[in-house]
C-alpha cells in the first residue's frame, strides 16, 4: 500500500440552498490512484453528505453535479505526511 495526495475538484453541489464547488485535498493510503480517489471521496463524504448528489439519478438534460481528479500523486517520503486526513473547502460559483 502507497500514500497518495489528492487534489479534487466538485462543482453542481446544493449546500445550504446554494450551488456550490468544492476543492478536495489530502493525503490517504491505497493500492491505486483509482483507489485512492475512492477513498478520499469516501472520508469526504463521512462529513459532508452533499457529495452523494454526484452518484444520484438526474432526469436527462438537468445539469447533475460532478466531482473530477485535478491531481493525484504517489508520495515518496511518507513519513512527515498526515495519512487518512483531507481537508474540504466550499466556495461559490
Amino acid at each position: 500500500m502507497s500514500v497518495w495526495q489528492v487534489q479534487i475538484e466538485g462543482e453542481g453541489f446544493a449546500h445550504g440552498n446554494v450551488e456550490m464547488s468544492f476543492e478536495l485535498s489530502g493525503n490517504v493510503f491505497a493500492e491505486n490512484p483509482d483507489q485512492a480517489f475512492s477513498k478520499a471521496v469516501a472520508l469526504a463524504k463521512s462529513e459532508n453528505p452533499e457529495l452523494a448528489q454526484a452518484e444520484q439519478k438526474y432526469p436527462v438534460g438537468v445539469r447533475r453535479p460532478v466531482i473530477n481528479v485535478q491531481e493525484i500523486t504517489e508520495v515518496n517520503s511518507p513519513s512527515n505526511t498526515l495519512v487518512e486526513k483531507i481537508e474540504l473547502v466550499w466556495f461559490s460559483n
